[in-house]
Protein backbone atom coordinates (compact mmCIF):
# COMPACT_ATOMS: atom_id res chain seq x y z
CA UNK A 1 0.00 0.00 0.00
CA UNK A 2 1.52 3.41 -1.43
CA UNK A 3 1.55 5.95 1.27
CA UNK A 4 0.57 9.95 -0.10
CA UNK A 5 2.39 12.69 1.13
CA UNK A 6 0.76 16.15 1.37
CA UNK A 7 2.67 19.12 -0.07
CA UNK A 8 0.91 22.40 0.08
CA UNK A 9 -2.51 20.63 0.67
CA UNK A 10 -2.28 18.61 -2.41
CA UNK A 11 -1.62 15.19 -2.04
CA UNK A 12 1.68 14.06 -4.02
CA UNK A 13 2.82 10.62 -4.91
CA UNK A 14 6.57 9.66 -5.55
CA UNK A 15 9.52 12.21 -5.07
CA UNK A 16 9.71 15.65 -5.62
CA UNK A 17 11.32 16.50 -8.77
CA UNK A 18 12.52 19.24 -11.24
CA UNK A 19 9.15 18.38 -13.17
CA UNK A 20 6.76 18.17 -10.23
CA UNK A 21 7.40 21.51 -8.98
CA UNK A 22 4.86 24.33 -8.88
CA UNK A 23 7.32 27.11 -10.11
CA UNK A 24 8.22 29.47 -12.82
CA UNK A 25 10.80 29.07 -14.99
CA UNK A 26 12.96 31.58 -16.87
CA UNK A 27 11.11 31.58 -19.70
CA UNK A 28 7.87 31.52 -18.81
CA UNK A 29 9.34 34.71 -16.31
CA UNK A 30 10.65 36.66 -19.52
CA UNK A 31 7.17 35.76 -21.62
CA UNK A 32 5.52 37.91 -18.46
CA UNK A 33 8.26 40.87 -18.56
CA UNK A 34 7.79 41.01 -22.43
CA UNK A 35 3.83 41.01 -21.76
CA UNK A 36 4.14 43.62 -19.63
CA UNK A 37 6.46 45.74 -21.29
CA UNK A 38 4.16 45.73 -24.48
CA UNK A 39 1.10 46.37 -22.46
CA UNK A 40 3.24 49.65 -20.91
CA UNK A 41 4.07 50.72 -24.11
CA UNK A 42 0.43 50.33 -25.31
CA UNK A 43 -0.54 52.60 -22.63
CA UNK A 44 1.76 55.25 -23.18
CA UNK A 45 1.41 55.41 -26.91
CA UNK A 46 -2.83 55.65 -25.91
CA UNK A 47 -2.22 58.42 -23.10
CA UNK A 48 -0.17 60.59 -26.01
CA UNK A 49 -2.30 60.20 -28.28
CA UNK A 50 -4.92 61.63 -25.65
CA UNK A 51 -3.07 64.59 -24.85
CA UNK A 52 -2.00 65.59 -28.72
CA UNK A 53 -6.12 65.08 -28.98
CA UNK A 54 -6.53 67.28 -26.11
CA UNK A 55 -4.44 70.13 -27.20
CA UNK A 56 -5.91 70.20 -30.37
CA UNK A 57 -9.71 70.30 -28.66
CA UNK A 58 -8.57 73.52 -26.78
CA UNK A 59 -7.06 74.74 -29.80
CA UNK A 60 -10.52 74.43 -31.64
CA UNK A 61 -12.43 75.46 -28.71
CA UNK A 62 -10.46 78.59 -28.35
CA UNK A 63 -10.89 79.49 -32.04
CA UNK A 64 -14.53 78.88 -32.08
CA UNK A 65 -14.24 81.13 -28.58
CA UNK A 66 -12.71 84.09 -30.77
CA UNK A 67 -15.23 84.10 -33.66
CA UNK A 68 -18.09 84.07 -31.76
CA UNK A 69 -17.04 86.76 -30.00
CA UNK A 70 -15.58 88.48 -33.77
CA UNK A 71 -19.84 88.06 -34.59
CA UNK A 72 -21.18 89.48 -31.90
CA UNK A 73 -19.16 92.14 -32.70
CA UNK A 74 -20.04 92.82 -36.17
CA UNK A 75 -23.51 92.49 -35.13
CA UNK A 76 -22.87 95.32 -33.02
CA UNK A 77 -21.56 97.38 -35.69
CA UNK A 78 -23.43 98.58 -38.53
CA UNK A 79 -23.21 98.68 -41.38
CA UNK A 80 -21.88 94.90 -42.13
CA UNK A 81 -20.57 95.32 -45.18
CA UNK A 82 -17.83 98.25 -43.58
CA UNK A 83 -16.23 95.48 -41.90
CA UNK A 84 -12.67 94.46 -42.28
CA UNK A 85 -12.32 90.92 -44.01
CA UNK A 86 -8.70 89.99 -42.00
CA UNK A 87 -7.13 90.55 -38.81
CA UNK A 88 -5.79 89.24 -36.05
CA UNK A 89 -7.28 89.10 -32.28
CA UNK A 90 -4.76 91.51 -30.77
CA UNK A 91 -7.63 92.95 -28.96
CA UNK A 92 -8.69 89.48 -27.45
CA UNK A 93 -5.46 89.01 -26.18
CA UNK A 94 -4.61 86.38 -29.03
CA UNK A 95 -2.05 87.71 -31.06
CA UNK A 96 -1.31 84.73 -32.55
CA UNK A 97 -4.55 83.90 -34.01
CA UNK A 98 -5.82 85.57 -36.86
CA UNK A 99 -9.12 85.87 -38.67
CA UNK A 100 -10.85 86.20 -42.13
CA UNK A 101 -14.17 87.59 -42.82
CA UNK A 102 -16.40 86.61 -45.45
CA UNK A 103 -19.87 88.36 -45.98
CA UNK A 104 -22.25 87.68 -48.69
CA UNK A 105 -25.81 89.14 -49.22
CA UNK A 106 -28.59 86.47 -47.64
CA UNK A 107 -31.60 85.70 -49.82
CA UNK A 108 -34.03 88.03 -47.42
CA UNK A 109 -33.54 91.80 -47.81
CA UNK A 110 -31.24 93.42 -45.05
CA UNK A 111 -29.88 89.66 -44.30
CA UNK A 112 -26.16 89.10 -44.72
CA UNK A 113 -24.37 85.38 -44.50
CA UNK A 114 -21.15 86.26 -42.52
CA UNK A 115 -18.20 83.54 -42.28
CA UNK A 116 -15.38 84.02 -39.71
CA UNK A 117 -12.66 81.99 -40.16
CA UNK A 118 -10.29 81.71 -37.32
CA UNK A 119 -6.94 80.14 -37.36
CA UNK A 120 -4.02 79.66 -35.52
CA UNK A 121 -0.81 77.73 -35.78
CA UNK A 122 -2.27 74.50 -34.92
CA UNK A 123 -5.70 74.69 -36.75
CA UNK A 124 -8.77 76.72 -38.15
CA UNK A 125 -12.52 76.87 -37.30
CA UNK A 126 -15.13 78.25 -39.23
CA UNK A 127 -18.14 80.01 -37.76
CA UNK A 128 -21.83 81.18 -39.78
CA UNK A 129 -24.67 83.52 -38.72
CA UNK A 130 -27.03 85.41 -40.87
CA UNK A 131 -27.04 88.83 -39.87
CA UNK A 132 -29.83 91.50 -40.08
CA UNK A 133 -28.48 94.81 -40.94
CA UNK A 134 -31.78 97.46 -41.03
CA UNK A 135 -29.95 100.17 -43.00
CA UNK A 136 -28.74 98.32 -45.42
CA UNK A 137 -32.99 98.25 -46.44
CA UNK A 138 -33.65 100.63 -48.72
CA UNK A 139 -37.19 101.67 -48.27
CA UNK A 140 -39.64 103.67 -50.79
CA UNK A 141 -42.36 106.34 -49.20
CA UNK A 142 -45.50 105.60 -50.35
CA UNK A 143 -47.55 106.44 -47.57
CA UNK A 144 -50.08 108.88 -47.67
CA UNK A 145 -49.15 111.79 -50.23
Amino acid sequence: MRRLRVVNGLPVTGSLTMHNRRAFTLVEAMVAVILCGVGVVAAMQALASLQKTNINAVHSERLLRLAANKIEEIGVTSPVTETPTDGDFSEDGAPDASYNIDVQVGSVDGTYVVTITASDAVSQQSLSTVIFDASSISTTGTGGQ
